[in-house]
């Protein structure tokens, strides 16, 4: 039987006070702790400067192990470094396709 995945969409408020640049090193800082994560199986960062927001899409081997990783303690670290507490939406991802080969 194929393991059917889970894709977990976060969202969040960034302060009008932090930069493009800020941001997308704050990203950079946090990737270490997801990557050792073994239930994780790819994440993407998001930056939306238009409307102040940012977030990450996470495919995770199961709904149970995305909200472990996004648990409360989580959210208020979030919430204290972005500005707002992040939303979450989650899907079934019962087919993945990875083109990041082309990007080279």
């Amino acid at each position: 039987m194929r393991r059917i995945m889970i894709t977990e969409v976060v969202m969040f408020p960034i302060r009008k006070d932090l930069t493009r640049e800020q941001v997308v090193e704050l990203y950079k800082s946090a990737v270490p702790a997801p990557r050792a994560n073994p239930e994780l199986v790819h994440e993407s960062y998001l930056y939306d400067a238009e409307r102040n927001r940012g977030g990450g899409i996470y495919v995770w081997k199961t709904i149970d192990a995305a909200k472990r990783r996004h648990d409360s303690e989580w959210c208020a670290r979030m919430a204290q470094i972005f500005g707002g507490e992040p939303t979450f939406e989650y899907f079934e991802t019962p087919v993945i396709n990875d083109y990041a080969a082309r990007l080279e």
